[in-house]
C-alpha cells in the first residue's frame, strides 16, 4: 500500500465517539449486527469497537464495515442522535454507559469526563429543558468525573 493510499485510508478511519452504522459481512451478518447503528468507543489498526445504545452491547469490526453518520442527520429524537449531541457537551467525554427505560419514560446516562465550568453544567441543563428529571456529578479519580444524567424519553 503506498503511502498516499495510507493517508487517505487513515483519514477515513471512524473516532472516537462517532456515529456509526455497521454493514453487512461475514463477521457481522452471524451477530445479527449488520444495519445497526451505534458510536464507537474505541479504534485499533484498522478495527474499530462500536457500541449499541439501547442494548449496551459491542462488536469488534474492521473499518470497512463501517459507515460513518454526519451527526446532524440524525433526529434528536432518535437515542443514537440524542446521545451524539449531548457528549458534545462534555469536556473529554469518554464512553457513556446509558439504561433505557430505568422507570417508564426515562432513561439513564452516565459519562464520564473531564473537569467541567458551571457554564457548562449549565449547558447540559438547558440542552435537556423540562426533560430533565435528574442530574449528578461525582469524582471518578483526581482529574475526572462522572455526571450521570436522567432524562425523560420521547418528547
Amino acid at each position: 500500500m503506498t503511502d498516499a493510499a495510507r493517508s487517505q485510508n487513515a483519514a477515513a478511519e471512524p473516532r472516537l465517539l462517532e456515529p456509526v452504522q455497521v454493514q453487512s459481512g461475514p463477521s457481522t451478518d452471524p451477530l445479527g449486527a449488520a444495519g445497526r447503528s451505534g458510536i464507537v468507543v474505541d479504534a485499533r489498526r484498522g478495527r474499530v469497537q462500536v457500541l449499541f445504545l439501547e442494548d449496551q452491547r459491542t462488536i469488534w469490526v474492521g473499518n470497512e464495515l463501517v459507515r460513518r453518520y454526519v451527526p446532524e442527520s440524525i433526529p434528536r429524537e432518535h437515542l443514537l442522535g440524542f446521545v451524539v449531541r449531548f457528549l458534545k457537551l462534555f469536556p473529554e467525554a469518554g464512553p457513556p454507559e446509558i439504561e433505557v427505560g430505568v422507570e417508564p419514560g426515562v432513561n439513564r446516562i452516565m459519562v464520564p469526563h473531564g473537569a467541567m465550568a458551571v457554564a457548562e453544567i449549565d449547558a447540559v441543563r438547558a440542552f435537556l429543558g423540562d426533560d430533565l428529571v435528574a442530574m449528578t456529578l461525582a469524582p471518578l479519580g483526581m482529574r475526572r468525573l462522572s455526571t450521570t444524567v436522567a432524562w425523560r424519553a420521547g418528547r
